[in-house]
């Protein structure tokens, strides 16, 4: 088995939460990790990825630090107060 089928064997079934005011940053970023095997869900703002962690569960939230609103820092501990056992 090769290096990367390793990879995308531990990437099945993980969850990652993109969270960015930037469309195509979230698209590169989404485009690659889909590729590598992982679920992503993508937030364009720290107010949709509240509602997403409600909703869906995640293993890693990747966060922008500078957002409108909320900044990246403020949401992460925002989403940890809400689910404690997200790494961020």
């Amino acid at each position: 088995m090769r290096s990367d089928d390793k990879m995308s064997e531990k990437a099945k079934q993980k969850r990652i939460l993109l969270v960015d005011d930037n469309a195509n940053v979230l698209t590169v970023l989404s485009d690659f990790l889909k590729t590598t095997g992982y679920a992503v869900c993508e937030a364009k703002d720290a107010q949709g990825a509240m509602r997403m962690v409600k909703e869906e569960l995640a293993d890693l939230a990747l966060i922008d630090l500078r957002m409108p609103e909320m900044n990246g820092i403020n949401l992460m501990l925002s989403l940890r107060k809400t689910k404690s056992h997200l790494p961020a």
